[in-house]
């Protein structure tokens, strides 16, 4: 018979999280664990990266968290498309076509991006219920990257970002920036909720 030594310690109360409301959210891969899709749908068997995404409330603490599934099918080659991009593991364009791009627990844990999460209803066990899930993987929008640290970067115009996300320090930080049309801080965050990891 199994068996094992109990730790002695008082069991801790299950995380609890709020429902977001529909919107942008600021998220960060918490883990992720590689698999195969069970069931016997047309999916089945199909190799699956799940990845968990945390939300940060105003006072830095975790407020929504819960797994997304990356499913490896042909016809929804398009979220990974999505997602690597959204994290930077790939760039927004200029990716050539049958180019190979690895995702893997070990490369997603700790990355971060922009997604539109939405609410969704199911019956489970006959009782309605609701859960977040993401609708969409954004891009970083135009050159500016998804982490808020590059982002506050740009906007000092310390350093410059190009579209494939490396960076690159000017040589002489104390030479006029060149001019651009850059939006303030509070623009580039304009809309997307919870807080910069």
């Amino acid at each position: 018979m199994p068996k094992f030594t109990h730790s002695g310690e008082e069991r801790q109360p299950l995380e609890q999280f709020e429902l977001l409301k529909p919107g942008k959210y600021f998220f960060k891969v918490l883990d992720a664990e590689e698999g195969l899709v069970s069931g016997n749908g047309k999916t089945a068997g199909s190799e699956v990266l799940k990845v968990r995404i945390g939300i940060n409330g105003k006072d830095k603490k975790l407020i929504a968290a819960w797994w997304e599934q990356l499913i490896f099918f042909p016809s929804i080659k398009w979220k990974l498309e999505d997602f690597s991009a959204c994290v930077g593991l790939t760039p927004v364009s200029g990716v050539e076509a049958g180019q190979e791009i690895e995702l893997t627990d070990n490369n997603t844990i700790g990355c971060i991006g922009i997604a539109q999460v939405e609410v969704n209803t199911y019956v489970k066990g006959g009782e309605e219920k609701r859960n977040n899930r993401v609708a969409n993987w954004l891009p970083p929008e135009g050159e500016y990257p998804p982490d808020l640290e590059l982002r506050k970067a740009v906007l000092a115009k310390k350093v410059k970002q190009d579209p494939f996300g490396s960076q690159q320090q000017q040589e002489n930080p104390f030479a006029a920036p060149p001019k651009t049309d850059l939006p303030s801080e509070e623009e580039l965050l304009d809309g997307i909720g919870g807080q910069p990891f």
